[in-house]
This record gives C-alpha cells, sequence and structure tokens, in this order.
C-alpha cells in the first residue's frame, strides 16, 4: 500500500480536525486537497512543514493519475456527486474512508464492493458521529439485547458550536422532510427533550449489517426556536417554502454568522426488545471534532491493522471500545441503563 493519506475537504469543519488528529504521527503522508488552493496551502502551513495540498473538485474534471499518485487511504469529507472518485480509488487499490450522512451515496458506494475486492481496498463507512457512534452504540447494545425489535438514535445538538458548510447545509436539505417527532431521554440536565426524525443513514443501514429488526434517527437541539423552525418547516403548507433554495441559503448564512446555545451535544441509543430496553448516552462539545477524531481513530487502525478487502459500515469491523479511549481524553463521557422486561 502507498504512504500517502489524501483528505478531501481537509481544511474543512471536520477534515480540519481529522488532519490536525493525524499530523503528529503522519505529517510526511498528510495531504489535504479541495477547491481551494489558499486555505488548503494555508491549512496544511498550519500543521507542518511536511504536509502537502492539493486543488481537487470532485465535481468537476479529475486528473485521477495525478491526484491519486502515491495515495494509499482517501478519507472523504464531502458527498460525492457520483461514483466515479471511489471507483478510481478502489480500482488502484487504495483504501476509503467516507464521513457521509446520505444513504443513497453510502449505498451507491456499497454496490462497488466486488470492485474493492478484486483489487485489494477496503472501504469503511458510516463514520463520524451519526452514522458512526450511533452504529457503535447499536452494536454495543446487542451484548443487552439480543435481538433489537426497534433501535432508536438521537442527537440532541448545541447551536453554539460553528457547524461546517457541508453540515449545515444538509440539515437545511432535510429540514422540510415529512418524517416524524418523537420525545426521548437525554438525561440531566436535557431531560427529555423533542426531536425530528431525519434521514440519517444509519437508520437505513443498521437493519442490514446488525440483528435490527428496524431502526430510527432523531434529530434535536438545545435551541427551543430551533426546534419550533424544523417543526414549522415539516407543515404541508411551508414545506415548499423550506425546500426554495433562496430560503435555504439564507438559513445558511445564518447558521454561519451566528452561533446560540452552547457547544455541546448529548448522542443517545435505545435498543427494545424481548429482554428489556437499553439505552446508551455519550455527551460532549463540538460535534465537528468528535465526527473528526472518530474518523483519525479509524484512519490510524486501517495503517496499522490487516485490512479486509471490500466495503464495510464502521460497525462491522469496528467496536465502541476501539474509539472510546480517545473520545474520553477530549471530555467525552459515556453512561448506560438497562430496564428489564417484566
Amino acid at each position: 500500500m502507498s504512504d500517502a493519506i489524501l483528505i478531501v475537504g481537509g481544511y474543512g469543519a471536520v477534515g480540519a480536525v481529522i488532519a490536525e488528529a493525524l499530523a503528529p504521527d503522519h505529517e510526511d503522508q498528510l495531504i489535504l486537497a479541495g477547491r481551494n488552493a489558499e486555505r488548503a496551502a494555508a491549512q496544511a502551513a498550519k500543521l507542518g512543514a511536511g504536509l502537502r495540498w492539493r486543488v481537487l473538485d470532485v465535481a468537476g474534471a479529475v486528473d485521477y493519475d495525478e491526484v491519486l499518485a502515491g495515495v494509499g487511504i482517501v478519507v472523504m469529507c464531502l458527498d460525492l456527486p457520483n461514483l466515479e472518485f471511489v471507483r478510481q480509488c478502489f480500482q488502484r487499490g487504495i483504501h476509503y474512508v467516507d464521513i457521509s450522512a446520505e444513504y443513497p451515496i453510502l449505498s451507491a458506494i456499497a454496490s462497488l464492493d466486488e470492485v474493492a475486492r478484486q483489487h485489494g481496498a477496503m472501504a469503511v463507512l458510516s463514520v463520524g458521529l451519526v452514522p458512526g457512534l450511533s452504529n457503535l452504540m447499536a452494536r454495543h447494545s446487542l451484548r443487552f439485547v439480543k435481538r433489537i425489535a426497534h433501535f432508536d438514535s438521537a442527537i440532541l445538538a448545541g447551536l453554539g458550536e460553528k457547524h461546517g458548510v457541508a453540515g449545515s447545509t444538509w440539515i437545511l436539505n432535510h429540514m422540510g422532510d415529512a418524517a416524524g417527532m418523537n420525545r426521548l431521554q437525554f438525561r440531566e440536565p436535557y431531560h427529555e427533550k423533542p426531536v425530528h426524525r431525519f434521514a440519517f443513514s444509519d437508520q437505513y443501514t443498521l437493519p442490514l449489517t446488525l440483528p435490527i429488526a428496524d431502526a430510527a434517527t432523531w434529530l434535536g437541539f438545545d435551541s427551543f426556536l430551533m426546534t419550533q423552525l424544523v417543526g414549522l418547516a415539516r407543515r404541508p403548507l411551508l414545506r415548499g417554502l423550506f425546500r426554495r433554495e433562496a430560503v435555504k441559503r439564507a438559513l445558511l448564512s445564518l447558521t454561519q454568522r451566528f452561533q446560540f446555545g452552547s457547544e455541546e451535544f448529548v448522542l443517545t441509543t435505545r435498543a427494545s426488545g424481548e429482554t428489556g430496553i437499553y439505552q446508551a448516552w455519550l455527551r460532549g462539545t463540538r460535534e465537528a471534532e468528535v465526527t473528526g477524531l472518530v474518523t483519525a481513530e479509524i484512519v490510524d487502525r486501517i495503517t496499522m491493522e490487516h485490512s479486509a478487502p471490500g466495503v464495510y459500515h464502521i460497525e462491522q469491523l469496528f467496536a465502541l471500545e476501539d474509539v472510546l479511549p480517545r473520545l474520553e481524553k477530549h471530555g467525552v463521557t459515556f453512561a448506560d441503563g438497562m430496564t428489564r422486561a417484566g
């Protein structure tokens, strides 16, 4: 395997965290890539003299021989417009890590499993917070509920953190989804909070990878105003308004200019089955940082461990205890509890 680690979107909110976490041990291997040469160069210079950078627009014309020369692992921090970039990676035997939350994208990448196997490449999908840690918590829940009839994962997001453009855009694109609403327990000081169902990929992939009959993923906010705004966006009479590009651009501008609330988040999962209900909570600050740290841990493990060719979701290769120690060093805490049936 070649040595270089190419981070596509390496100067974004999550990509910068991944690069910073990997730089101490992989400085001479890292290549930061993105459309903006100035930002890529600045981020590379910030992290170390050995870092390289490349201009890359995955939605445009790509010289794959040049961009992927000497690369052993690609970390994708953007939502891909098509499969060609991934196919080119696999055909060159390049390992691939993706942090996308879009099920259609991940499903399409999974369809290239045979290509990856033929060329000795491994892909790890569903990497990050949700999906990612939610998937690992689902696997962990099976220790307590053997056959899960229903699995909920929910993220309570703090709006005091400046979220990246890609993450904010994803939420805005799905605000008007006709989904559903629930109330889940997030423990003190948040207690029970309303959450809205969002199209995170884990709820679609977990029943395919684990003995889980049904799953749903939810999103809530520490801001009452934002919670109400999502509710408004999902009313039939207003749904079309919130899907207009001008409205989404205006809301995106507001999210980038103003932050209100805290930087704290809580991820909770609830597994229900014949033996009872098992609920777990991860609590920390700065979602982008945690997503980046999880991704960096997976990249580290790929560089150190023997890889099995093919396309996998994170829970098929890794367990919660593989990533938790790194997160705990950054203040993330874990708690859980079991309610027995009967």
